[in-house]
C-alpha cells in the first residue's frame, strides 16, 4: 500500500494511506490542486494526478430533523396568505409581521375588512341620499331649463356615475322637465294670443 504526504497551507500532512486520502476528498477537505507527494518522492504535484477525482459531487438532500421549538414556532406562523393581507392593508410592516401569531393576524384582518366595508356602507348611503336630494332639488328648482339645473344634474351625475339605473332615472327626468317647460311655454303663448285686445274708441 502506498503512502503520501500532503500539503495543507504551510503544513505537510503524513504519511498518509490511500484510504485516508480518499477519505479526505469525500469530505472535501482537499482539491484536486493540494500538492502531494509519495513517500520518498522530492517534488510536489496535485493531488488529481494520483487520485481520481470526479467534479461536481453529487450531495443528496434530506429533510432535516425538526426540533420541539422549530415545531412549536411552525404552529405559531403566519401563513402566507394571511401575511400578504397584513401587508395589503397596511396592518403590518415586514419587520412587526413576524410578531403576530395566526390568530392575532387573523383578528387585526377581520376588524380591518369590518372597517372597509362600513365606509363602503356609508358612502354608498351618501351617494344615494345625494341622488335623491339632487332630484328634488331638481324639480323644486324649475322645470325649465336654466343654468342652475344644468349644474345640479352634474352634481348629481358626479355621484351617481356608477349607477347605470340611477342614470336613466335621471336621464328621463330631464326629458320630463323638458316636456313640462315646453308645454308652459306653449300655454303661456297661448294665453298672450287669446288676450282679448283693447275696444276701439
Amino acid at each position: 500500500m502506498r503512502h503520501f504526504n500532503l500539503l495543507l497551507g504551510q503544513e505537510i500532512r503524513g504519511p498518509l494511506t490511500e484510504a485516508e486520502i480518499e477519505a479526505m476528498i469525500a469530505a472535501g477537505t482537499v482539491t484536486a490542486e493540494t500538492p502531494c507527494a509519495p513517500v520518498g518522492a522530492q517534488a510536489w504535484t496535485p493531488l488529481s494526478q494520483h487520485f481520481p477525482i470526479r467534479p461536481g459531487l453529487k450531495v443528496q438532500w434530506t429533510k432535516p430533523v425538526s426540533t420541539a421549538s422549530e415545531e412549536k414556532l411552525a404552529a405559531v406562523r403566519i401563513d402566507p396568505l394571511t401575511r400578504k393581507r397584513l401587508l395589503a392593508y397596511g396592518l403590518a410592516d415586514a419587520v412587526t409581521v413576524e410578531a403576530l401569531t395566526q390568530v392575532q393576524a387573523e383578528q387585526a384582518i377581520a376588524l380591518k375588512e369590518t372597517v372597509v366595508r362600513g365606509e363602503l356602507r356609508r358612502h354608498r348611503l351618501a351617494a344615494s341620499i345625494a341622488v335623491a336630494l339632487g332630484l328634488f332639488l331638481g324639480a323644486q328648482a324649475g322645470l325649465a331649463e336654466n343654468p342652475a339645473s344644468d349644474q345640479l344634474g352634474k352634481l348629481v351625475g358626479f355621484f351617481i356615475k356608477e349607477q347605470g339605473d340611477a342614470k336613466h332615472a335621471l336621464h328621463m327626468l330631464r326629458g320630463s322637465l323638458r316636456e313640462q317647460a315646453d308645454l308652459r311655454e306653449r300655454e303661456r303663448e297661448r294665453k298672450r294670443l287669446e288676450k282679448p285686445k283693447p275696444a276701439a274708441k
